[in-house]
């Protein structure tokens, strides 16, 4: 596995021209759960960094602020639960409709689908200072990038055939990631903040 930033260039363009080979290769590498871990630890933080430099650059009131990213630290810690989830629910689902796929390759799957959306997440913020309108095309985008890659990605785990199926059930994980985050994000928000 190339590791440089060249072989990460050329993994995203793989992933963008043909994701179910991307897919396929991630899966195959069978990577071990430290490394997994670490992905995922990467990622939330990468995310969590840059969606605050974005509120830097473009504020939100007081109260929606302390809602949706009270602090870094926090929001990458919520970041990693979401995924943490999202992984689980890929898998458990998944293996409930017939599919093949294990949870280290869900946790696989899921950790390079935010690796490409934190790719785009950066590109989205240089928008904002050079042509703002720009970045709130790219919000779109990266929403349909996520729902696209990940239904390729699931649907190269489990063994399905049918996107439009894997597409649905993607939809339900999500629904029941996001049921499960609201309870999270209820019992964090009463925390008090201790500035981290």
């Amino acid at each position: 596995m190339d590791v440089t930033v060249q072989g990460f260039l050329t993994a995203v363009r793989v992933t963008l021209q043909s994701p179910r080979e991307a897919a396929r290769a991630l899966i195959a590498a069978d990577l071990p759960m430290p490394v997994l871990g670490l992905g995922l630890a990467l990622a939330a933080v990468a995310s969590s960094l840059i969606t605050h430099l974005g509120l830097l650059l473009a504020p939100l009131p007081d109260g929606a602020m302390q809602m949706i990213a009270p602090s870094p630290l926090r929001t990458a810690v919520l970041q990693g639960i979401v995924l943490l989830g999202l992984a689980a629910a890929v898998h458990q689902l998944g293996r409930l409709r017939g599919g093949r796929g294990i949870f280290s390759g869900a946790l696989a799957v899921v950790v390079w689908v935010q690796a490409m959306l934190v790719v785009l997440q950066a590109v989205q913020l240089v928008a904002m200072v050079i042509l703002p309108p720009l970045a709130e095309i790219l919000s779109v985008l990266g929403l349909g990038l996520f729902l696209s890659l990940l239904t390729h990605f699931v649907a190269e785990l489990h063994g399905f055939r049918s996107l439009g199926a894997t597409f649905a059930g993607i939809v339900a994980a999500i629904l029941v990631v996001a049921f499960v985050m609201s309870v999270v994000l209820t019992v964090l928000i009463g925390l008090p903040d201790q500035g981290v």
